[in-house]
């Protein structure tokens, strides 16, 4: 996944990347967070980032397991990620107040029942943590 998408990436890559807009933020901030892979060490975007590109990729999804996968990944960055969840969400409803209407909508009933079951959590547990992304 890629904040733009160069001109040449197909010719020397041979497939187009996945582009999420909000990760240039990462870079132009320098905020992202670095950690150890094996050997290496990579960065990865804050949570708020990483819940934002999710808010803004669910609605837009064709395919019911990527849905369902996109509301799993909502409930686990806002539930476990290190940093604080009422920080988290403050940022994005700050900062993407339609994204957080649009992905509730899109979170639907079998959706959440999906999420729920895939998560391994109540039905009202899931909804109790994802219904935060209300302002």
């Amino acid at each position: 996944m890629v904040d733009r998408i160069h001109p040449k990436h197909s010719d020397v890559f041979g497939m187009k990347p996945l582009d999420e807009p909000v990760l240039a933020r990462v870079f132009q901030e320098k905020c992202g967070i670095s950690v150890a892979l094996g050997d290496k060490k990579v960065v990865i975007p804050p949570p708020h980032l990483l819940l934002a590109s999710k808010l803004r990729s669910l609605p837009a999804r064709q395919k019911d397991d990527k849905v369902i996968k996109d509301a799993c990944d909502i409930y686990a960055i806002i539930w476990h990620s290190p940093v604080r969840y009422d920080r988290i969400l403050s940022v994005v409803q700050k900062e993407y107040p339609r994204e957080c209407e649009a992905a509730l909508v899109a979170i639907t009933d079998e959706v959440v029942r999906g999420a729920s079951r895939h998560l391994g959590v109540e039905v009202e547990e899931y909804i109790g943590v994802v219904r935060q992304l209300k302002s």
